[in-house]
């Protein structure tokens, strides 16, 4: 079943038509037209599918898909997308590919890097110097907001924090 914390979100999604269950056009809309009337949340608000860390789930295949159904349907911008840089790593998926994939949906970046393998892998932070992620950077937009989504130095953390929100604003 499709579960939400968000009240008028679930009330739209449990509105829906058992055939309606599995097309994502369908979610997709009932989604954003419940986020848009909500109480909570003035003014118009934007509905943002992100990657997961579950394979199952999140494929890329799954993510193009969807927004490939919604421009079939005439409703190409019903939903945007946060791209998690480092949780493609958990689905086995090429953040690069990921990004020439769906880079006209990003609207918002989780930055992070990922250590170790198999099912013991942990988020970290990404070496400055890295050059997959300013290859990512490269082909995702430029204007949209990027958020730290790793654990900062305890030590320095003042520091840290600069030297971390220049790098994604440089990037």
């Amino acid at each position: 079943p499709l579960t939400t914390d968000y009240p008028v979100v679930q009330a739209a999604l449990d509105n829906l038509q058992p055939g309606q269950l599995e097309d994502g056009t369908a979610i997709g809309t009932a989604i954003a037209t419940a986020a848009n009337r909500s109480k909570d949340a003035p003014g118009r608000s934007r509905v943002l599918v992100e990657n997961g860390q579950r394979a199952i789930d999140d494929a890329l295949e799954r993510f193009v898909a969807l927004f490939d159904a919604l421009a079939a349907e005439g409703a190409p911008d019903i939903l945007g997308m946060t791209f998690d840089i480092g949780n493609w790593h958990w689905t086995g998926e090429a953040p690069l590919a990921a990004a020439h994939a769906l880079a006209e949906h990003v609207e918002y970046i989780h930055c992070k890097g990922v250590k170790g393998r198999g099912p013991r892998l942990f988020a970290c932070a990404p070496a400055a110097d890295d050059p997959s992620f300013s290859s990512i950077f490269a082909i995702l937009p430029r204007r949209v907001p990027r958020a730290i989504e790793f654990p900062l130095d305890e030590q320095g953390l003042t520091d840290d924090a600069r030297r971390r929100v220049a790098w994604l604003a440089a990037a």
